[in-house]
C-alpha cells in the first residue's frame, strides 16, 4: 500500500484521561462543568482528516467510560475502533455498540496504557470465539500483537480480519542500539502478516518524529496514534495537531488545511524530522501595525524582510506570510517562539530564483545542527484573508 493510503485512527482515550482526573465523580460526562469532552473531540480530529476514532474502554474505567463510546458511536461520521479485553463483558458491550471494529489487546490494571502484545497463541480458543462472536455481528476484529511469528500464524487461525503490530518496543528503542533490530523484527512481522492473509496495522509509542520511518512499513494499512497527537494538541490545537500527523503519514500530496488545498511533497534528500504549519489573519497584522506603528516591524521583521514588505503595494499580506513563517519554522523544531527562538532568529529571504527560503541566525543555526537537520524548507501562500506558511525540517541526507 502506498504511503498516500495509510489510514490514521486517532485513539483520544487520554483527552478522557484528563477529564476524569478532575471530575470523576462528577456523576456525569460532559455539560456544565466538566471538560474536556471526548465526543467533542472526536468530531474535530474528524474535520482535520483522522479516518477513524479509537477508543478503549478499560474494565477500570480509568478514562474512556462506556457513556463516551455510546456518544461517540451515535455522532461520528467516520469509521469507530473499540479496543477492548478479551471478556465476556467487553464482548457484550462490543455487541451493543456495534462498532466499525474491535481491537482486542491484553489488559494489566497496573499498567499506564497497554504494553505488549496479546498470546493469541496461549489463549487461542477464548480468542476465536469473540473472533466469531463479532463476524457475526458484522464488526471486523484486529488483535494486537508483537511481530512474533507463532502469534501472526495464531491470528491467521483464529480468522482475524486484521492485526494491529504492537511498534511499542520499536518507539522505545528508538534512540538506542537496539532500533535496526527492532524495525527488522516490524518488518518481517509485517510481510509474514500480509503473507497469511492478514491486514496490517500498527500502533504504540509511534510519534511525529519516529513516523518518518514506521510509515515505510510494507503492506501498512492503519495507524492508531493518540497520546502523541493529544501532546501535540496542547501547544497547537486538536486540528492542526492531526492534520500534521496526517501530512507526515502521507509523506505528500494535497489535503485541506484550514479550509485551504494545500500541495505537499516531501524533499527528496535527506530524512524529515519536523513539519510546522501556521496560518494568519492579514487585518491581525494591519491591525497590530496601526496600534504598534514601527515597534511591532522592529521586533518581529528583520531588516531584510522590512524591506522587501514595506516597499509592496499592500505590505500586510507580505507580512502576514512572513509572521506565519516564523511561527511554522519553531514548531518544526517542536520548540515555538521561545528559547532559542525569537522573532528575528528566523527570517524569510528570497533564493536566485526568487523562491522564499529560511535564513537562521548563528544561535539558531547551531541547534539545527545539534538535532542533525541540514535546512528548513518553506512554502508560502495568501488569500484576500488569510496568510499560510508550511515548514519542513529536513535531516542530514
Amino acid at each position: 500500500m502506498s504511503n498516500a493510503n495509510i489510514l490514521l485512527g486517532v485513539n483520544i482515550d487520554h483527552f478522557a484521561t484528563l477529564r476524569q482526573a478532575r471530575y470523576r465523580d462528577a456523576g456525569r460526562l460532559n455539560g456544565q462543568m466538566v471538560e474536556p469532552d471526548p465526543m467533542v473531540l472526536s468530531l474535530l480530529s474528524e474535520k482535520a482528516g483522522a479516518d477513524g476514532i479509537t477508543v478503549h474502554p478499560r474494565e477500570d474505567e480509568r478514562h474512556i467510560q462506556r457513556g463516551d463510546v455510546l456518544r461517540i458511536r451515535e455522532n461520528i461520521q467516520t469509521r469507530l475502533n473499540m479496543e477492548m479485553a478479551a471478556t465476556d463483558d467487553m464482548l457484550a458491550f462490543a455487541l451493543e455498540v456495534k462498532p466499525d471494529s474491535i481491537c482486542i489487546v491484553p489488559e494489566n490494571r497496573e499498567e499506564v496504557t497497554t504494553e505488549g502484545g496479546l498470546d493469541v497463541a496461549g489463549n487461542f480458543e477464548r480468542i476465536a470465539a469473540i473472533v466469531e462472536s463479532a463476524w457475526n455481528a458484522g464488526i471486523e476484529t484486529s488483535l494486537f500483537i508483537d511481530p512474533d511469528p507463532d502469534q501472526i500464524v495464531a491470528s491467521a487461525k483464529a480468522k482475524a480480519s486484521h492485526i494491529e503490530l504492537h511498534t511499542g518496543a520499536y518507539a522505545n528503542a528508538y534512540y538506542e542500539s537496539g532500533r535496526s533490530e527492532e524495525f527488522a523484527r516490524l518488518v518481517e512481522g509485517s510481510e509474514r502478516a500480509h503473507s497469511a492473509g492478514l491486514i496490517v496495522n500498527a500502533g504504540h509509542g509511534i510519534n511525529y518524529v519516529n513516523i518518518k520511518e514506521v510509515r515505510t512499513l510494507p503492506h501498512l494499512n492503519e495507524l492508531n496514534i493518540g497520546h502523541s497527537i493529544i501532546s501535540r494538541s496542547v501547544f497547537y490545537g486538536i486540528d492542526e495537531a492531526v492534520r500534521e500527523m496526517k501530512a507526515l503519514i502521507i509523506g505528500g500530496g494535497t489535503f485541506e488545511l484550514f479550509g485551504m488545498a494545500v500541495d505537499f511533497a516531501l524533499p527528496a534528500a535527506g530524512p524529515l524530522l519536523g513539519v510546522g504549519v501556521d496560518i494568519v489573519d492579514i487585518d491581525r497584522i494591519r491591525i497590530m501595525r496601526e496600534r504598534q506603528g514601527d515597534r511591532f516591524i522592529q521586533r518581529v521583521y528583520t531588516q531584510v524582510e522590512q524591506d522587501y514588505c514595506l516597499r509592496m503595494k499592500f505590505p500586510d499580506k507580505h507580512l502576514a506570510a512572513r509572521f506565519a513563517a516564523k511561527e511554522a519554522v519553531s514548531k518544526a523544531f517542536s520548540t515555538g517562539i521561545g528559547d532559542p527562538f525569537n522573532w528575528t532568529s528566523i527570517s524569510v529571504v528570497l533564493g536566485d530564483r526568487g523562491q522564499p527560503e529560511i535564513k537562521l541566525d548563528e544561535t539558531c543555526a547551531r541547534f539545527m545542527e545539534s538535532l542533525g537537520a541540514a535546512r528548513v524548507a518553506i512554502s508560502l501562500s495568501h488569500t484576500e484573508e488569510s496568510a499560510i506558511a508550511f515548514a519542513v525540517l529536513i535531516g542530514r541526507g
